[in-house]
């Protein structure tokens, strides 16, 4: 059997929560990457929680941090959706991960351009609210 042989004897609800996950570490991983590249200060970072963390631990803690709760959020959504393995809960899982990928690309391009978008914009208006 070829290296990807398998994938074409599964439903098509679980190639849904592959590639969904497989774009939720991704665009997460840019995220990471780009930041890492852009903030040389705490105070650069937009996110409360996270600026928290980087001035509390470090800047490349924090960095850290947000990475290994990303992997362990993760890991234990992708578990869930695994065992249900109920068509509906698949897809609706897809359209999450679509939208917190667009999101998560949104904001690593942003940090790797330097300029606001879309989607660094609505963040910034989300996280004037818990100021």
């Amino acid at each position: 059997m070829a290296a990807w042989e398998w994938l074409r004897e599964l439903p098509p609800q679980r190639i849904a929560v592959l590639a969904g996950g497989f774009l939720l570490l991704i665009t997460k991983a840019a995220d990471i990457i780009t930041t890492a590249l852009r903030i040389t200060h705490h105070d650069q970072e937009k996110n409360p929680w996270a600026r928290r963390l980087m001035k509390r631990h470090g800047i490349g803690a924090g960095i850290a941090a947000v990475g290994v709760m990303f992997l362990i959020t993760w890991f234990l959504l992708m578990a869930v959706v695994w065992l249900t393995d109920i068509p509906v809960v698949s897809y609706l899982f897809l359209a999450g991960a679509l939208t917190v990928s667009a999101v998560q690309a949104g904001v690593a391009y942003g940090n790797y351009t330097g300029r606001p978008n879309i989607f660094t914009r609505a963040m910034l208006r989300l996280f004037a609210l818990f100021r």
